[in-house]
């Protein structure tokens, strides 16, 4: 959803939260901040697949990652 625009230079800051951890994928909630103010945010379905596009199992290494994005608050 965008709220309000960027400029070149502005420091811009994303947040990240994992809202949903599955075997093959995650959702994701990001927030662009520059400073106090809300720029943006979008909500992310993230997946793994395979060469050919069948869905896979996360690494668990992944996994463990997107946990602990699970874990922290924004």
């Amino acid at each position: 959803k965008y709220l309000r625009p960027a400029k070149l230079d502005d420091d811009v800051v994303i947040e990240t939260r994992c809202t949903e951890l599955g075997a093959a994928s995650c959702r994701m909630h990001q927030i662009a901040r520059r400073g106090d103010d809300t720029l943006c945010e979008a909500h992310l379905r993230v997946g793994f697949i395979t060469l050919d596009g069948r869905p896979r199992r996360q690494p668990a290494a992944w996994r463990a990652a997107f946990q602990t994005f699970m874990n922290e608050e924004t």
